[in-house]
This record gives C-alpha cells, structure tokens and sequence, in this order.
C-alpha cells in the first residue's frame, strides 16, 4: 500500500499566517504540518512508500522532507497547474499504478489518528473505496497556536 499526500496548493486564504510559504509548511508547535503527516504515515507497517504531490514552492517542501522518512521511500509527484484535489490526485495517478493508497490532505493532520485500524478494516471488509472524517470539537487551541506563529 501507498501514502498520497496532497501538498501542492498556495493557501492564499491564509497567506496573512504562510507570508508566502506553502501552507504544509506552517509550524505548529516544533513541526510543520507535512512534517506531521510524514511521521504519521511512516508509522504504519503496511505503507511501503509515500508519495506527496507538490506545486506551489515544491522545492522547499522536498528539501525539508527528504526522500526517506523512518525507512520509508519517499518520491514527489509535480502537479504543474494548481486545478484543485482532484488534479492534484491525478498527478499521481502513474506513482501509485494498481496499488491500493490511503489520501492524505497534505495541509490537514490528525494528533491522536488511528490509520492502522482503518487499514485493517479496509481489507478486512474488502471495501473498494473508504472514507474517514474526524469531528472536532473545539478548534480554538489551534487558532491559539496559529496566532502565535
């Protein structure tokens, strides 16, 4: 199985807080975001490789990344226009080939996330496609720590 993580827009909704940096990029507490989903996903025993797809300043983010995290391969995908999820996706459409992939949104990331078990699920169940969201509560500490920045 195959990570796809997302990671090519701008962010000019929160360009005020990125002062032109890919939004993957902003730091929350001693990490990056894509530094984050990096960890996350390396975790997992049954990803093999990660793949991110970048854009907008793709340089910085494959310079602060790597091309190995926690013995994982890491390669980049470039999406050439920023046309949205979708085209972002197709971007890595011939990295991933026949494999089965979790999608990450590059510029989202989940603390406490429980991918393993999905996974499991996944193929357990012999789903096609699954879809997981998470319900927050309260952001409020997150725009406390965004502030701060």
């Amino acid at each position: 199985m195959k990570a796809v993580i997302l990671a090519a827009g701008k962010g000019k909704r929160i360009d005020s807080v990125t002062n032109g940096e890919n939004k993957c990029l902003l730091k929350i507490r001693d990490k990056t975001i894509i530094e984050y989903n990096v960890e996350n996903i390396s975790r997992i025993d049954e990803i093999n490789e990660i793949i991110i797809v970048v854009g907008y300043r793709s340089h910085d983010i494959m310079s602060k990344v790597g091309n190995y995290y926690n013995g994982k391969r890491i390669s980049y995908c470039i999406q050439k226009e920023q046309k949205g999820l979708i085209n972002a996706l197709e971007a890595a459409k011939y990295a991933v080939e026949d494999n089965d992939f979790i999608l990450i949104l590059g510029d989202e990331f989940i603390i406490n996330n429980n991918y393993s078990s999905a996974i499991k699920r996944f193929y357990e169940k012999k789903y096609n496609c699954m879809i997981g969201i998470v319900e927050v509560d309260d952001i409020t500490w997150l725009k406390r720590l965004i502030q701060l920045k």
